[in-house]
């Protein structure tokens, strides 16, 4: 019989990241389960997981990242029952609470940590008096989290800079790297087409350049200032927005939620892609997708120059925006 993995989520799925991973397992002849609150898939592996993917959906919201002691008690007691009847020779728990719920199970674990909370959580801005709680709570106890699980982990993360960052403050077992780079299946049937520059189009993955939800990692304000601008000058371009609906400006194209495989259909057809962060103390280790998913789709990513991390693998195809002269 094949090897058991089984997969716990704390994001659920759709999750490209996840689904790359777990594409990968199948792909080696192991049998793999899934764990978490499962929407359905990204568009790109749909077919491959028929038949492959044991779903154990799980209703995973806010309440259960926060670790409410009664409330943890009982999620932690169905987690280990759900692996007393799966008996799974290897976990992959993705991220803190996850690993968390599985790590007294007696199973070995890999840990893989998509982000680094206890340094995002301290680059948000909140608003209102119940989220600012909710945010106290969060940041509180995945520092709690990275303090106590991360020494005696085996850990994967997505890029260089962060995993120095994870070995010289909590010195786990190991550290892996595996990078947010696309699979081939993503992008294998899309074509490239001809593009007529004199109208360049930009296109941006996800909402935050017209909705900043306070996360100033990922603070696109200013860019849209500049592009304001732009139109007022020169109407020579549109910006495509992937991710967000309802603008007010004439030339942004916000065409709402779009499956991931459906992205590489508008990046393709795109000039540049942007990613012009504001400058902040993360932006070294902001790792992204959608720098690659530009680059592979022939859109040149527009980068700030303080995103050392994603710079080292893209530089030379790319327009960096000087982080010295931001403003």
């Amino acid at each position: 019989m094949n090897e058991k993995i089984l997969v716990i989520s704390e994001d659920g799925l759709p999750d490209i990241r996840v689904e790359k991973e777990i594409y990968t397992l199948i792909k080696h002849g192991f049998q793999v389960y899934f764990v978490g609150y499962y929407k359905g898939l990204t568009g790109v592996f749909d077919e491959l997981f028929k038949d492959k993917l044991r779903v154990y959906s799980v209703k995973w919201g806010k309440v259960t990242n926060l670790l409410i002691p009664i409330h943890r008690y009982f999620v932690k007691k169905k987690m280990l029952k759900l692996i007393n009847e799966i008996k799974p020779d290897v976990i992959l728990a993705v991220n803190p609470v996850a690993y968390y719920f599985v790590k007294d199970s007696g199973i070995p674990v890999v840990f893989d940590y998509h982000e680094i909370w206890s340094i995002m959580l301290r680059e948000l801005e909140i608003n209102g008096f119940h989220r600012k709680i909710y945010h106290w709570r969060r940041k509180a106890v995945y520092e709690w989290l990275e303090e106590s699980l991360i020494p005696d982990s085996n850990i994967i993360v997505v890029s260089e800079r962060r995993a120095k960052f994870i070995a010289e403050r909590y010195n786990p077992r190991r550290v892996f790297i595996l990078r947010n780079y696309p699979s081939r299946l993503e992008f294998e049937n899309f074509n490239f087409e001809y593009l007529d520059c004199n109208t360049r189009v930009f296109t941006y993955v996800g909402r935050e350049l017209l909705n900043y939800g306070g996360l100033k990692i990922r603070d696109l304000r200013l860019t849209l200032d500049v592009l304001k601008t732009l139109w007022s000058k020169h109407r020579n371009f549109k910006v495509v927005v992937l991710g967000a609906s309802g603008s007010t400006y004439e030339f942004i194209d916000a065409k709402g939620f779009v499956k991931h495989k459906e992205i590489y259909s508008y990046t393709s057809r795109s000039h540049y892609g942007i990613l012009s962060f504001k400058p902040s103390s993360f932006n070294p280790m902001h790792e992204t997708n959608k720098c690659y998913i530009y680059a592979v789709s022939g859109a040149i990513p527009i980068i700030t120059s303080d995103m050392l991390d994603t710079i080292d693998k893209i530089d030379g195809y790319s327009i960096i925006v000087d982080a010295q002269d931001f403003n």
